[in-house]
């Protein structure tokens, strides 16, 4: 079974193996493969976070979003197929009340009108507590690495070491997306304030450091991982 394609759609290789089992378990109902079954089926803003996938494939209760089921728009029972032109992801509630009924045109409609509300939802929800925080901190980590933050200009140089320590901190606290925002958002507040002080130089050699410790420890692992 392929888990690995350089030719695969944008995230793929990014998911856990047991997301991609979901697909792979899709596609195996009708005649296309696990990875166009997840092209079609995650939209394209999700596809950039294998949380906001498995939130918009199985539901996320905190936001009130439900389980989805794929859905086929001409049901089994009337021929109808698992394929890209015949399926859209649905709430399982009501895909499963109509039963053996095709969708019609109304349910259709009102299905794709939900599903960009939850698409919304979703993104907001994991940009706000884990993306935003890590995509930023990583260009910072990257250019106070090649400069040791001189090079930066006033406003990145002034808010990159809180960014990472509160990027560090979140992920240390915590695995859970919530309890990692709340960390993020105490240390960063802490942190912002207090470059206002004499204590911003050791704020930021203390973000560079914890930084240089991650890179170096990430290396570690890498050669001493067996080869493959």
């Amino acid at each position: 079974m392929l888990l690995y394609s350089s030719n695969a759609p944008a995230g793929w290789n990014a998911l856990p193996t047991a997301v991609k089992e979901k697909f792979y378990n899709i596609a195996s109902k009708g005649d296309w493969s696990a990875t166009e079954a997840y092209d079609h089926l995650v939209p394209d803003t999700l596809k950039d976070n294998p949380q906001e996938v498995v939130a918009w494939m199985d539901g996320d209760p905190s936001l009130d979003i439900p389980d989805r089921d794929v859905s086929r728009i001409i049901s089994g029972e009337n021929g109808g197929e698992y394929s890209v032109e015949n399926t859209i992801m649905e709430d399982m509630s009501v895909n499963r009340a109509r039963g053996a009924a095709d969708m019609n045109d109304f349910e259709f409609d009102a299905t794709v009108e939900q599903n960009a509300v939850d698409i919304d939802i979703i993104e907001a929800a994991y940009d706000g507590s884990t993306e935003a925080v890590t995509q930023v901190a990583e260009v910072a980590t990257e250019t106070a690495g090649q400069a040791a933050l001189e090079s930066l200009g006033d406003a990145i140089g002034f808010m990159a070491p809180p960014i990472i320590l509160a990027m560090k901190a979140g992920r240390a606290f915590s695995n859970d997306p919530d309890e990692q925002a709340g960390a993020a958002m105490t240390v960063g507040t802490i942190a912002s304030v207090s470059m206002f002080t004499p204590a911003a130089p050791l704020i930021g050699a203390g973000a560079l450091l914890w930084s240089l410790w991650g890179l170096g420890t990430t290396a570690v692992k890498w050669l001493n991982s067996p080869a493959t």
